[in-house]
Order: C-alpha cells, then sequence, then structure tokens
C-alpha cells in the first residue's frame, strides 16, 4: 500500500511540475506577445510623428549666432528650395539641425529636418526631388531631400539597397525600389507605402 502511495505521490508531483511549467511557458508567450505589440505600436506612432517631415541634405548653416535667425534661414532656404520643384505653399515649420554644431567650417553641412504642411506636399517633394540634379546652379545641385524614416525603416531600407546592389552584380538592370520593393522600372506604380528615398532608384 505504501509502494502505491509512493507512486501515486510521484506521479501527482509530475503533474504539478507539468502544470508549472506550462503555466510558466504561457506567461512568457504573454510577455513576448505584448513586447512585440508595444514594439509595433511605438513604431506606428514614430512613423506617424515623422509622416509630414522632410530631410533636407547639404544646405549651408547660417552664421548667425541667433537661434531664431539660423531657424529663419534654414526655413527660407528650404522654401526657395520646394519652389524651384514646384511645390508651393509648403508650409515649412520647425526647422532643426540633426547633430552638433561644428566650428569646422569646412564640414558638410548639417542634416536639417522640417516639416511640411501635409503629406500630399511631402510626397511631392520626393517625387520631384530629382529634378535638383538639373538645376543650372552648383549649390543647388547637391541637394538632396529624403523622408524622415524611423530606424527600424532605416536598417529595411539598408537590406533593401543591399538587396538591389546584388541583384545589380547578377547581371540585371532596370530595376527600382518603389514600395519597398525591388521592380522593374516599367512596372506601373500603384501608389501607397512609405517611399524609402526622393523618389525612385534604379540601376
Amino acid at each position: 500500500m505504501m509502494e502505491v502511495k509512493k507512486k501515486l505521490d510521484v506521479m501527482i508531483e509530475g503533474f504539478r511540475k507539468l502544470e508549472q511549467a506550462t503555466i510558466n511557458r504561457e506567461e512568457r508567450l504573454e510577455e513576448m506577445i505584448e513586447e512585440k505589440v508595444s514594439h509595433y505600436l511605438e513604431e506606428q506612432r514614430e512613423r506617424n510623428n515623422r509622416q509630414c517631415n522632410l530631410i533636407v541634405h547639404n544646405i549651408p548653416e547660417s552664421s548667425s549666432t541667433q537661434s531664431e535667425d539660423r531657424k529663419a534661414y534654414d526655413a527660407k532656404q528650404v522654401i526657395d528650395i520646394l519652389d524651384q520643384l514646384e511645390v508651393k505653399d509648403a508650409g515649412v515649420t520647425q526647422p532643426v539641425r540633426l547633430g552638433k554644431k561644428s566650428n569646422n567650417t569646412n564640414k558638410r553641412p548639417r542634416l536639417l529636418k522640417v516639416t511640411v504642411s501635409d503629406e500630399y506636399v511631402k510626397k511631392k517633394a520626393l517625387s520631384n526631388a530629382k529634378k535638383l540634379r538639373q538645376i543650372d546652379d552648383e549649390a543647388m545641385s547637391i541637394v538632396y531631400i529624403t523622408p524622415d524614416l524611423t530606424y527600424q525603416e532605416r536598417v529595411q531600407n539598408r537590406k533593401l539597397r543591399a538587396d538591389l546592389n546584388n541583384r545589380k552584380e547578377q547581371g540585371e538592370s532596370e530595376l527600382v525600389i518603389r514600395n519597398r520593393r525591388i521592380v522593374k522600372s516599367d512596372q506601373p506604380f500603384r501608389g501607397g507605402g512609405r517611399r524609402q528615398g526622393g523618389g525612385e532608384e534604379e540601376v
């Protein structure tokens, strides 16, 4: 009788351990799901916060010692560039230089982030950005415009460009990055999504 009781006790303890292990796995799974959902929601918030932002490269910085004067200068430079791109009434606000200011005048200007009035203006600016290469103005020709991407989008963008370069090395041509995909340049553009740069990239 004692032997049977010992076996039952061992079985019961085994069931308890199995039940606890199942509970622990479920708790870990719930934590993983909550973490993934939290990261996803944070990423969406970041994208929403940046949806009307543009990053403008290679605009010389003002030498003024007054912060407001520098901001006014930066805003005017962007407005003038957008005018050249036939983007009117852009509502340029909140000009911010990214990174620490340097006293080295030979250093490349810091990136300039601005906010425009709406997504239509942003998309039109990005779509027309390639026209900057056609302007007979040396200072203007080195300026380019990109979206304000989140860290996750930048990682995805680097991978996409690496994939495109690999395909180029393998002999493929006439490819473009469009809506986060690599497609043939003659494939119709269907819109939607966020572009990963100033328009399309072709190789």
